[in-house]
């Protein structure tokens, strides 16, 4: 229970965290295994759930980037912003990045999260969130 800005930036669990989307028709969180981050930020035998507007696109490797492919793009120009399905070892993760993005099907990318947070594998409880914020960032 609580708000919709705290529901959504401090889910209690994968299934409260995958309800609910910033706009309608756009992607839920992406999960995947904590196996495939960046070697330093490796948080353990977890998911790590992240939303499409929380992951940032380069075709250049960074810091704590990890590597993908894009596997297809979607516009939406209502919120003028196109949804990117990038692959990610055997997982799929989704970007909301800027209308003008030039990327295409099978393009490298390489992803970094601004925010994501940490789920237990077994219970699917919320472990933690980062970075840990308590201010509310959603537009309704």
């Amino acid at each position: 229970m609580g708000t919709y800005d705290e529901i959504y930036t401090r889910p209690k669990n994968v299934f409260v965290a995958g309800f609910l989307n910033r706009h309608v028709g756009t992607p839920p969180l992406s999960l995947l295994d904590a196996q495939c981050m960046a070697h330093p930020q490796r948080p353990g035998n977890v998911h790590v759930g992240v939303r499409p507007e929380d992951v940032a696109v380069s075709r250049r490797e960074g810091q704590d980037a990890i590597q993908g492919t894009v596997a297809g793009k979607v516009s939406l120009p209502m919120i003028n912003a196109t949804i990117f399905r990038i692959h990610v070892a055997e997982h799929e993760v989704y970007a909301e990045a800027a209308d003008e993005e030039d990327l295409r099907a099978g393009d490298q990318v390489w992803l970094t999260f601004k925010q994501y947070h940490l789920f237990d594998k077994k219970s699917g409880l919320r472990l933690r969130s980062f970075p840990e914020t308590s201010t509310a960032r959603v537009e309704p």
